[in-house]
């Protein structure tokens, strides 16, 4: 070959490997190679948006540096089968270390690179999963999440005891999503007070006695002035955060009205001794388990009301009956004194009082 065609040719393979390499450095996804030792001889500058490292920081440095130590032997062997020229690998998942030590999920498929009949270098493209699986994970926690509060919701539908009803509520939340601390505030009008009606159990196990706010206090009594959600997922940055020694823990919280035909009933509140505890979905979820809880609440507390009316219509009978069976006033007075005191729980005597008009007095 004269030296001028040898010249030409070599041009043309210098103008095709700059080609190539533009082609390869303009790839949005990670395009490496390792030679027969497992050491990467070369990277594309799509590496660093997926990893974050600098090519110079990569190249020259062993593959599995990178792996994470639970992937290795899968990793080793996917690398043992393409020396021996068994196969091309395609998407083989891996988690690796990026630079700041984080996992990464990708996706490599490799070939071998084959020169004079022996395998001199592996050449892979690598696809970032880590999204993928992320937005896979949320949302297949989602529908976890979906269907745990279905199973509440036909739970405390059939619960007409309030205070089993509330302490229900806690404890399923509590099991179902992890959450720290689950607290079920009840409006008390004639006290302006936000009341915790069960016994509620505060981080670590500890139960909260007592625990009540006033309506326009902290963050639930915000909420349940306004009607509206509130999520502070970095209480020391909500001004409306009120501090309470019980729940000293606390760095997140959200809060839901409870709402009946428009009015707020109670307020159903989450805190989380983590920043950043709750997402969208926590909040979406929530909301639609709040209506469930407020409807649950509603009945109970008609269901109550109406056993009330019940024993006060049955205490009226006995008394009328009792009445009715005897001509003796003292009978008819000691009656009346005790079907009274048996209507007041806190009662424990009582005392029956007749005016003598004749004399001005009462007897």
């Amino acid at each position: 070959m004269e030296e001028k065609e040898l010249s030409v040719l070599q041009e043309r393979l210098k103008a095709s490997e700059e080609r190539y390499r533009t082609f390869v450095e303009s790839v949005s996804d990670p395009i490496l190679s390792v030679d027969a030792q497992g050491h990467l001889t070369f990277v594309n500058r799509a590496l660093r948006s997926v990893m974050g490292f600098q090519v110079e920081e990569v190249v020259g440095r062993n593959y599995l540096d990178f792996v994470a130590p639970e992937d290795r032997a899968k990793a080793a062997e996917a690398f043992a089968r393409l020396l021996k020229g068994e196969e091309t690998i395609r998407d083989v998942v891996v988690t690796v270390l990026n630079q700041a030590g984080e996992r990464e999920l990708l996706g490599i498929s490799a070939y071998p690179l084959w020169r004079d009949g022996q395998i001199v270098e592996i050449t892979g493209l690598v696809r970032d999963l880590t999204e993928r699986n992320r937005a896979l994970e949320r949302q297949q926690r989602k529908a976890r999440q979906s269907s745990a509060i279905d199973e509440i919701s036909r739970q405390i539908a059939a619960r007409l005891d309030l205070d089993t009803l509330i302490e229900q509520v806690s404890a399923l939340l509590r099991q179902s999503f992890g959450y720290d601390v689950v607290l079920v505030f009840l409006v008390d009008r004639q006290k302006n007070q936000l009341v915790v009606k069960e016994r509620a159990i505060g981080y670590a196990g500890r139960f909260l006695t007592g625990h009540s706010l006033q309506i326009e206090e902290g963050i639930i009594g915000w909420v349940a002035q306004t009607g509206e959600t509130l999520l502070a997922n970095d209480v020391s940055q909500e001004p409306r955060f009120h501090y309470a020694a019980q729940l000293s823990e606390t760095r997140a919280e959200l809060a839901i009205p409870l709402k009946v035909r428009g009015q707020v009933i109670g307020v159903l509140d989450i805190e989380s001794a983590r920043l950043n505890a709750f997402g969208p979905d926590d909040v979406m979820l929530l909301e639609r388990l709040a209506f469930e809880v407020a409807v649950a609440i509603e009945n109970a507390r008609l269901y109550h009301e109406l056993n009330q009316k019940v024993d006060e219509l049955a205490r009226l009978q006995r008394i009328t009956a009792g009445i009715n069976s005897t001509l003796v006033l003292e009978d008819v007075l000691q009656l009346v004194a005790e079907s009274a005191v048996a209507a007041v729980p806190a009662a424990e005597t009582g005392s029956l009082f007749l005016m003598d008009e004749n004399r001005n007095l009462i007897l």
